[in-house]
């Protein structure tokens, strides 16, 4: 009977051990979680100058242009909004980041690396309204 009881004891003990390292192994994985979600959602300060994303949105808008067949055919001076299907003038659609410039290591998400953010790749063209009003978050695009 006392075996049995030590026998007992030590299951206990070992489940014991093996409770406290899944909670280990949890306690992990919620923090690396958490990490990620604060990378790629809170807001990071501006990687780049305001020069430099002036250039690189207008080689990307002309790249997205090119690469998603989104100049009028017969007014070049009209660019269709991706998310509408209509065409505006250029000057009225931007060039919008799908993974922002502040969390170029979610880029992954994509398949693509962190060199890539200036990537055609990773953009919408969209009507400039549309892109503030998803900014502050009084438009969800599914």
């Amino acid at each position: 009977m006392l075996e049995r009881i030590a026998r007992d004891i030590t299951c206990v003990k070992k489940s014991q051990v093996n409770i406290s390292k899944s909670q280990a192994n949890i306690s992990k994985c919620q923090a690396k979680i958490s990490k990620v979600i604060l990378q790629t959602f809170i807001p990071h300060p501006p990687s780049s100058t305001k020069t430099e994303r002036y250039f690189h949105q207008s080689q990307m808008k002309a790249a997205a242009r090119v690469r998603y067949e989104c100049e009028h055919p017969l007014d070049p001076t009209l660019t269709k909004c991706m998310l509408l299907g209509l065409y505006f003038p250029t000057s009225d659609i931007v060039c919008s980041h799908i993974i922002a410039v502040n969390n170029r290591n979610s880029l992954s998400l994509l398949g693509l690396d962190a060199t890539c953010i200036w990537n055609e790749k990773n953009c919408l063209l969209i009507f400039h309204s549309i892109e503030s009003k998803i900014e502050n978050l009084e438009v969800v695009s599914i």
